[in-house]
């Protein structure tokens, strides 16, 4: 339409003006407070968030897609993040020094679980990243963690385990929690560490064979099929 109506175009590049120079002067500001970068030219890169905002609507609106706009506003996120002094990473771009660290495994909680295991041939230890756990037919019954040791228990077992002080559902990482396993209490002294660990390998000594398919169902004929 403004190609037609010159009086439209005119007042149509002033409101973009304005937005460009609002946009400006804020990253100016940003300069000055040491919150943006230095480097950024304020004035194109206002005049790239304004053309960028107007694409994103003009697509959106096209495609009737709440997804494009979406999408657009987190590429428009992205390239505001990148005029900081200090960009604030994403998740993806986080270092790994900044996620949360696997504690180091601990020598005498090593030496203290594995003299507390039952005395059985089944049992294969094995080292679990830079950790000790005890397996038995390929399933995994009990382990260090750091300074813990965790072990696997029925419904019944976990229950009463977690009416000890101390005692924890088993979370390698927070809110990551492992089914069916729990965190002794460290406080437990060595008959009572042993007693779980006996108690979780009898249990998981009755599970399936880790891989083990369970042989499969023979089909009823149904009624009316021929028979050969």
């Amino acid at each position: 339409m403004s190609p037609l109506d010159e009086g439209f175009r005119q007042r149509t590049q002033q409101v973009f003006e304005l937005w460009m120079t609002t946009y400006e002067l804020a990253l100016r500001r940003g300069q000055t407070s040491g919150v943006v970068r230095l480097s950024i030219d304020p004035r194109a890169a206002a005049f790239s968030l304004v053309a960028e905002i107007e694409g994103v609507l003009s697509l959106s609106r096209n495609s009737q897609d709440p997804r494009v706009l979406r999408h657009g506003l987190q590429n428009l996120r992205r390239q505001l993040e990148a005029m900081r002094s200090t960009p604030t990473p994403t998740a993806e771009e986080r270092p790994m020094v900044d996620r949360p660290k696997m504690p180091a495994a601990d020598p005498h909680t090593t030496a203290r679980f594995k003299a507390a295991l039952p005395d059985d041939a089944r049992i294969i230890i094995r080292p679990m990243f830079g950790h000790t756990a005890a397996f038995i037919n390929g399933n995994m019954f009990a382990g260090t963690f750091g300074a813990d040791v965790f072990v696997r228990l029925d419904e019944r077992g976990r229950a009463e385990l977690l009416t000890i002080a101390g005692a924890t559902p088993f979370a390698p990482m927070k809110g990551r929690v492992m089914a069916e396993y729990v965190r002794l209490p460290r406080s437990a002294e060595a008959s009572v560490t042993s007693s779980w660990l006996a108690r979780s390998f009898t249990w998981a000594s009755t599970l399936p064979r880790k891989g083990e398919r369970k042989s499969p169902r023979t089909r009823a004929p149904r009624s009316g099929a021929r028979r050969k």
